[in-house]
C-alpha cells in the first residue's frame, strides 16, 4: 500500500476519533450540567440538594474515574454557591469516600491500580482523608499505615507535596473510627477512651517526620471533634469552654487537641475577632492560643467560598495590632487555598496579597510568603513556575526558592 495513502488514512481516523471524543466529553459535560442544574430546580437549598450533585460525581467517578468525578466536582463549586460555601473539604471527602468503597475495597484493595490525579489536592486534600479513613478503620495497624503511606509518598510527592503529612491525618481518622466499633455506650462522651490508643498508635509509627506523627495525632482529635458538633456517641461542644477537653492532656497530646478543637470556633471569628482573641484567651499556653487564633481564622474562609468577602474580613483585621494582622495573613490565604477553586486557589490569594491595604504593610511579605509556601502542597512543579512567574520582581524567585523546596 503506498505509504502517503497509509498515513493519510491514519491521520483522518485520527482525526474523526479526536472529534468525537471532543464530543463525547462535550456531550458528558452538557448532561453533568443539565443534572446539576436539575438538582438545584427540584431542591431548597440543604442536604437533599447536596446529596443530588453528589450523586453526579458518584454516576461520573463509576463511568470514568476520580479525575472525571472531580472534573463534576469543579463545575458544581464554580456555579453554585451553596456547595461552595456548604464545606469544600467536605464535599472533597465525599469523593474519596466513593472512590474507597467503588475502587478499592471492591476492587481487589490494590492501590496501584488506582491513578490519584492532581486534583485530588483539592479543598486541603478532603478526597484523601476520605479514602485512608475508611482504608485504616477497615485495617487499623501500623503494618498497613505504614506501607500505604510509604507507598504514596513514593507515588505522589513530586506533585503532591503534602501527601505524607496527609495520609498520615487520614490514618489518626481512621485508628478513631476503628476505635469506636471497640466501645460500648457506657464509654460514650469519654473522650480519653476513644483517643488514647489511637494516639498511641500514632506515637508507635516507626521511621515518620514530628510533622507527620503531629498529623496523625490531630487527625485522632479531627473525628471526636465532629462527634461533639454533630451531638453524637454522647459528645457536645461547648462554644464557651472549647478548650476544656484538651486540659487533662499536655504536651503534643494537648496541642493536637487545642488544633482541633479550634476548627469550630470559625463562627466565632466570623461573628468578631475581637470575641474570638478572648475565647481563646482561656488557654493559657501563648503558643497554643496563636495555633488556636489562626486554625480558627483559616476556618472561617470557608463561608467566604466564592465570594470576596475575605477582603473585608482583612481590613476587620487591619485595625488590630501588628501581630495579629500578620496571623490574620496567614491565615487568610491558608483559608483561601483550603477552601478555594479546585487547581485555582492561587488566584485568590495573589489578588488578596495586592490589595492596597496590604501593599506597603509589613503584611504583604507576610502574604506572599504564605502564598509561596502553599504551593507544593497543590501544585506540580510546572505549575508552581507558572504561579511563581505572578509574583511581583523579585519575589518570582523568592517564590520558586521555597515552593519547590523538598517538604
Amino acid at each position: 500500500m503506498n505509504m502517503r495513502i497509509t498515513i493519510g488514512a491514519a491521520l483522518i481516523i485520527g482525526a474523526v476519533c479526536g472529534a468525537l471524543w471532543w464530543m463525547s466529553l462535550h456531550t458528558e459535560r452538557a448532561l453533568e450540567e443539565a443534572a446539576a442544574a436539575s438538582c438545584d430546580a427540584r431542591f431548597e437549598d440543604g442536604p437533599e440538594k447536596i446529596h443530588c450533585w453528589y450523586g453526579i460525581m458518584e454516576a461520573a467517578l463509576e463511568k470514568d474515574g476520580i479525575k472525571t468525578a472531580f472534573g463534576a466536582f469543579t463545575a458544581i463549586y464554580e456555579k453554585y454557591r451553596l456547595f461552595a460555601q456548604t464545606g469544600c473539604h467536605v464535599h472533597a471527602h465525599a469523593i474519596g469516600d466513593m472512590a474507597y468503597y467503588r475502587l478499592y475495597a471492591s476492587g481487589g484493595e490494590d492501590l496501584t491500580m488506582i491513578d490519584f490525579p492532581q486534583e485530588t489536592t483539592a479543598c486541603g486534600y478532603g478526597f484523601f482523608h476520605g479514602f485512608l479513613e475508611h482504608a485504616v478503620e477497615d485495617r487499623p495497624t501500623i503494618e498497613y499505615v505504614t506501607d500505604t503511606c510509604k507507598y504514596l509518598i513514593g507515588e505522589l510527592s513530586v506533585s503532591m507535596g503534602d501527601i505524607g503529612n496527609i495520609c498520615y491525618h487520614g490514618s489518626g481518622h481512621g485508628f478513631t473510627l476503628a476505635r469506636l466499633r471497640e466501645m460500648s455506650k457506657s464509654d460514650w462522651g469519654n473522650l480519653d477512651a476513644f483517643v488514647r490508643e489511637p494516639l498511641r498508635k500514632c506515637d508507635s509509627l516507626p521511621g515518620v517526620s514530628v510533622r507527620q506523627r503531629e498529623e496523625c495525632r490531630v487527625g485522632v482529635f479531627n473525628v471526636a471533634v465532629v462527634w461533639m458538633e454533630n451531638k453524637e456517641y454522647g459528645f457536645s461542644y461547648d462554644y464557651a469552654k472549647p478548650f476544656a477537653p484538651c486540659q487533662p492532656y499536655s504536651g503534643a497530646w494537648k496541642q493536637a487537641c487545642v488544633f482541633e478543637m479550634a476548627q469550630k470556633l470559625d463562627v466565632v471569628a466570623k461573628e468578631s475577632i475581637t470575641k474570638l482573641q478572648l475565647l481563646i484567651g482561656s488557654e493559657r499556653d501563648p503558643e497554643l492560643r496563636k495555633i488556636a487564633f489562626k486554625v480558627a481564622m483559616t476556618g472561617a474562609m470557608q463561608s467566604m467560598a466564592g465570594s470576596d468577602d475575605h477582603v473585608a474580613f482583612g481590613l476587620e483585621c487591619k485595625a488590630l495590632d501588628e501581630e495579629t494582622v500578620i496571623a490574620c495573613t496567614q491565615a487568610i490565604v491558608a483559608g483561601l487555598f483550603e477552601h478555594g477553586e479546585p487547581q485555582r486557589e492561587y488566584e485568590k490569594a495573589i489578588e488578596y496579597c495586592r490589595q492596597p491595604f496590604v501593599v506597603g504593610t509589613p503584611a504583604e511579605s507576610t502574604c506572599w510568603d504564605a502564598v509561596s509556601r502553599r504551593l507544593s502542597r497543590f501544585y506540580d512543579s510546572e505549575k508552581r513556575k507558572e504561579i511563581c512567574a505572578l509574583f511581583p520582581g523579585l519575589r518570582n524567585e523568592a517564590c520558586r526558592a521555597e515552593s519547590l523546596r523538598p517538604r
